[in-house]
């Protein structure tokens, strides 16, 4: 069974990043993967911490290593992804991502584009491993507007077909 940590990087309750992250984690349990949902708000800020051996970063650090696969659930504000993204990469330690399969899905009101591909550059700038193309999602509030709980049949099959091919990916990297 593969496991995957998803970590959706907004923190506004209710996030349409959020509500995306929790769709694909049932699609990938429906594929038989085993996932876990990281809550990026217990990351402290960093630099906030005289040492970045607390109780919380250790727990983001030990999630992150322990997956076969981590998918980021980036939003995109104002062209850019948000502080609360660059502060999950922040407390990676460059080259501790070698093993761990990288899946990025930007998401967003307008376009999903700038935020997700500067996120994945850091990914790949501390050594993540990202063999899958990164999934945009813009225009969310008219795809899938706030109260809807149904996942709209576009987006369901985008990201069904996201799920499939990251178990593949993964099996691909056990074998």
């Amino acid at each position: 069974m593969n496991n995957i940590l998803i970590v959706p990087t907004a923190l506004r309750p209710g996030a349409n990043s959020t509500r995306v992250a929790r769709a694909l984690e049932g699609l990938l349990a429906d594929a038989g993967a085993s996932v876990t949902v990281f809550d990026s708000s217990s990351i402290p800020l960093f630099g906030s911490v005289a040492r970045d051996d607390s109780p919380e970063i250790l727990a983001y650090r030990d999630a992150v290593s322990g997956a076969d696969a981590v998918v980021w659930a980036v939003p995109t504000y104002h062209n850019e992804m948000p502080g609360s993204a660059k502060n999950a990469l922040d407390h990676i330690d460059p080259g501790s991502l070698g093993g761990t399969l990288h899946a990025v899905v930007g998401v967003a009101a307008g376009s999903s584009f700038p935020g997700a591909v500067k996120f994945a550059a850091c990914l790949r700038f501390l050594g993540g491993r990202l063999p899958l193309n990164d999934v945009f999602i813009g225009d969310i509030r008219n795809k899938w507007p706030q109260g809807e709980t149904t996942l709209p049949e576009a987006l369901a099959a985008q990201l069904d077909a996201f799920a499939k091919q990251l178990n593949e990916a993964v099996e691909t990297a056990k074998a």
